[in-house]
């Protein structure tokens, strides 16, 4: 049976040079390129195309149908749920117009 050393982290001595090249290292490492996205991140970036799929008369079923054709698959109650998700967001984003306030009546 072979036996193994376990390290204590706390024993582990680094110098500091060690953890300045590990830094410089690491802040020099470019964007790495993002090849796969979660459903929820495909119907946001595909967001403006699907409503104005929508908005042409496609229904929610024929457009997640079509999208599954390309390799985004999708249920209509999941592509509606995710839209309507996106939709907060950007809604959330924008400044809300202020309403003028109550005005106080003043009697004569």
């Amino acid at each position: 049976m072979a036996t193994f050393k376990r390290r204590s982290s706390a024993s582990a001595a680094v110098s500091k040079s060690a953890i300045a090249q590990a830094s410089t290292m690491l802040q020099a490492l470019p964007q790495k390129p993002k090849d796969n996205w979660s459903l929820r991140e495909a119907v946001s970036l595909l967001h403006d195309s699907i409503i104005s799929a929508i908005d042409r008369g496609y229904s929610h079923e024929e457009v997640a149908a079509m999208l599954g054709e390309k390799g985004v698959d999708i249920t209509a109650p999941s592509l509606k749920r995710y839209l309507a998700s996106v939709k907060r967001e950007k809604d959330a984003d924008k400044p809300k117009a202020s309403r003028g306030g109550r005005r106080s009546k003043t009697g004569a």
